[in-house]
């Protein structure tokens, strides 16, 4: 009898996970997003580090056994700072309400996990810093408006190779 409830519960988490998987399961992470993309692992993991190499980041850990992909930071790059006045974004929070007038640098995170043969799921994290002139830098989750449009785009980005098909912007 035991074994019978767990052989259940398994057919049943598959079965959600695969009723999810179809239907562009996504979520939110501390710092990214995941979603769950319609291809194979191979392709998902080949198209996510080539489009973040043509991104320009440099990449220094690219384990496919693991599905973990990591860059060094990029000066310039980044989600935008939370707008003045505005602590929605920042990581520490500070009570000052100030202007952002240094600089910014982000880098990648990327997982990449096989669901089943047809769908896998990748996990994006764009870790953001900025800092103001001779400051420390200061890790931030950025702009909403701004994370949503830049997660969505390399999102589709990403997919639309590993489909083999053209992105819709």
């Amino acid at each position: 009898m035991r074994t019978f409830t767990t052989v259940l519960l398994v057919l049943c988490v598959a079965f959600v996970m695969l009723q999810c998987a179809g239907s562009g399961v996504k979520g939110l992470t501390p710092y990214g997003q995941f979603r769950v993309v319609e291809a194979g692992y191979d392709k998902v993991y080949d198209a996510t580090k080539n489009y973040i190499y043509e991104l320009g980041y440099r990449i220094n850990k690219d384990d496919k056994q693991t599905g973990e992909i990591e860059t060094d930071y990029r000066l310039g790059a980044g989600l935008n700072p939370p707008r003045e006045g505005s602590d929605e974004g920042r990581a520490s929070v500070t009570s000052e309400s100030r202007t952002f007038t240094g600089e910014k640098r982000a880098r990648f995170k990327a997982k990449v996990e096989r669901v089943d043969e047809l769908h896998t799921k990748l996990t994006l994290e764009l870790l953001t810093e900025i800092r103001e002139i001779n400051g420390p830098w200061e890790l931030i989750t950025g702009d909403i408006r701004s994370a949503r449009y830049t997660y969505d785009r390399y999102f589709e980005q990403i997919t639309a190779r590993a489909q083999g098909r053209a992105a819709e912007f």
